[in-house]
């Protein structure tokens, strides 16, 4: 089942990836865990699921073998295995802010006039597997298992940290495990990417610049 619901005099309302409560002050709107295809079908989007697992009225309880979900397990290597052991399922909050969130991705720090949430890794599927999520996720550095949660692999989705490679003349710290921050902006209604560019047009301002990955 799913809803669709409206939230006034809020600026953002954003996940907390590896969490079941919000930090930061932040209001938690509800918790669940995170869910994706499995990792050996074919791509779909890691997403915020809550704990309740509702269905929608004309539920049938029957395997329809259509769109699947599947709990989502961090897996060692380039993730923080401190905060999120190897095999356990990962939780995740929804949180909202009076001002607006956003991630900077590849960087620990925040614009200047920006204040830090928190600084952590990002994490995604396996480049090898043709499932589970294909969006980034920057989790919290500070993960909550769900409850229930244990070690040994329960053949879902997937999440792993996440490297950078050498490719060419731009390159940087290859093999480095990736990092990001969470950032929050007064007086803002939205960031977004002005692809190819160095420098924003049309009078906006510069929160920061890289290159597309």
């Amino acid at each position: 089942g799913c809803v669709v619901c409206e939230k006034l005099n809020v600026g953002s309302v954003y996940v907390q990836w590896g969490r079941k409560s919000c930090t930061n002050s932040h209001k938690r709107e509800y918790y669940g865990v995170i869910m994706a295809q499995h990792y050996g079908q074919q791509k779909s989007e890691y997403i915020c699921v809550d704990w309740e697992r509702a269905y929608h009225k004309e539920n049938s309880n029957g395997n329809q073998n259509g769109a699947l979900l599947y709990t989502t397990e961090m897996e060692r290597g380039s993730a923080d295995e401190k905060a999120y052991p190897h095999d356990h399922e990962v939780s995740c909050a929804v949180c909202s802010s009076s001002l607006f969130v956003y991630t900077r991705w590849g960087s620990k720090s925040c614009y200047s006039k920006d204040t830090k949430l928190y600084d952590s890794f990002m994490a995604s599927s396996h480049y090898t597997h043709q499932g589970s999520g294909y969006n980034a996720l920057c989790m919290h550095p500070q993960g909550q298992k769900p409850p229930g949660t244990h070690g040994g692999s329960q053949n879902g989705a997937l999440l792993y940290g996440v490297e950078y490679e050498n490719t060419g003349a731009v390159d940087k710290n290859h093999n480095g495990d990736a990092g990001c921050v969470l950032c929050q902006r007064m007086n803002t209604a939205t960031v977004y990417v002005q692809w190819g560019r160095k420098t924003c047009t049309n009078n906006h301002n510069n929160v920061y610049y890289g290159v597309i990955m």
